[in-house]
């Protein structure tokens, strides 16, 4: 049993007022302390929102699908195919869907698995450059591959080499310079076991009708890395 001055009534008069008031004290809202708590809070939803938007919030984006070289033609389901852009990708920088030029062509190297660049992107008559096809009949330089620049050279006719009266044998002619190589296939010769390749090369306005006469002519044309004498 409790002693009879825990039962007492003036027992319960002398707990102090102030022990009371404290222990069932209502929250108020004006407390500095409730409103730092509730404005993390919101911060704290905002913000997660703000992610789960952005998760969710993709645009479609063309990617090259092959190595592209300078002026060769931009074309949706061939070199180009549609992904989905990564949140954070900076907006306006890459070409989508819609916004794909007609006769677009690229103005730069671009790589395969990279997203297309508005600035890597020109229309066929902004570019300068015409398409021309050709036969390479000796090896072409193991470091040429799509997008590098070569020049173009042309072999003495060996007609002419053997009927020359004159002391010196003609010698190789340069035809054009810096230009671009777009494709490479090789073309295999089965019965002498050799092969020759074939170029597709962006040529220049200005170095065009160069070409163009050296493939009427009886000289095998050779291609040289750009800056090397053959």
């Amino acid at each position: 049993m409790l002693p009879s001055a825990l039962t007492h009534p003036k027992f319960f008069h002398s707990i102090p007022d102030q022990v009371t008031s404290t222990t069932l004290r209502k929250p108020q809202w004006n407390d500095p302390r409730v409103i730092v708590s509730i404005f993390i809070m919101l911060i704290t939803m905002s913000v997660g929102y703000w992610a789960w938007n952005s998760m969710g919030a993709t645009t479609h984006l063309y990617m090259v699908t092959r190595d592209v070289a300078p002026g060769e033609e931009l074309i949706a389901g061939d070199t180009l195919t549609v992904v989905d852009s990564h949140p954070g990708t900076p907006e306006g920088t890459y070409i989508g869907i819609g916004d794909l030029p007609d006769g677009a062509l690229a103005l730069h190297s671009i790589s395969a698995g990279e997203l297309l660049p508005r600035t890597a992107v020109t229309k066929e008559t902004e570019m300068g450059r015409k398409a021309v096809v050709l036969s390479i009949t000796a090896p072409v330089p193991s470091q040429t591959r799509v997008g590098s620049e070569v020049d173009v050279w042309q072999l003495p006719d060996p007609s002419l080499a053997h009927s020359s009266t004159s002391d010196s044998s003609p010698s190789a002619q340069p035809v054009a310079h810096h230009v671009i190589v777009s494709s490479i296939s090789k073309e295999q010769n089965s019965m002498i076991g050799g092969g020759s390749s074939s170029v597709e090369v962006m040529v220049s306005d200005q170095d065009l009708p160069h070409v163009l006469t050296a493939l009427g002519q009886r000289g095998d044309l050779l291609l040289v890395p750009s800056g090397i004498q053959p």
